[in-house]
């Protein structure tokens, strides 16, 4: 605030020079874009992210279970301190709700991440989008990391948190009863 900076405004050599205008915007980083300033939520649901002016903090990137496609960093991450409303497995995604190539983890606590703690981390499961699902405690706190595959440009969306509750015959004390020969459906999806 206050400082004087020179600006110099040339053409590439050769190139004729001629007339036009140029645009001097502000940086403005969202709120959450450090872990130490996460935005808290609760419950689920879907969500609203912004990481199109967001940096790439030191938290968070060199995590074994985020190594895809060459790199475990996740670029542009903005964070979110999550609070479980049950004890269930939840499902944090970006599929199907942002054009944005999201890279997602998840951490214990509610605090800035401690290396190795990492509970998930997922880029590319529906195209561009991520998706992970981890077990969750009723009224604990989880940071979330929304973030983008190194080098992707960041950008605006949302993402889902949703419960998966095991189906009745997750434990073999309560099986279904099948009879007979046949084809029989199963669902394992939100088995334990």
């Amino acid at each position: 605030a206050g400082s004087t900076y020179m600006l110099q405004i040339g053409t590439f050599p050769g190139a004729l020079g001629g007339s036009g205008t140029f645009d001097i915007s502000a940086f403005v980083p969202a709120t959450n874009d450090d872990c130490s300033n996460a935005a808290a939520i609760s419950g689920t649901g879907t969500f609203a992210f912004d990481n199109s002016a967001a940096t790439t903090g030191a938290e968070g990137q060199n995590e074994y279970i985020c190594y895809d496609f060459g790199s475990s960093a996740v670029d542009n991450d903005v964070w979110f301190a999550w609070t479980a409303p049950s004890n269930d497995t939840f499902k944090v995604e970006t599929c199907g709700i942002t054009s944005t190539d999201t890279k997602i983890a998840s951490w214990p606590g509610s605090a800035c991440p401690t290396a190795g703690t990492i509970l998930a981390c997922n880029d590319d499961t529906c195209g561009l989008q991520s998706q992970i699902m981890f077990p969750g405690t009723a009224g604990s706190t989880y940071m979330l990391q929304i973030g983008t595959f190194p080098g992707a440009t960041g950008g605006t969306g949302n993402f889902a948190i949703t419960a998966f509750v095991p189906a009745a015959n997750d434990d073999c004390s309560n099986p279904d009863a099948i009879s007979g020969l046949g084809v029989f459906a199963f669902d394992q999806t939100t088995a334990t």
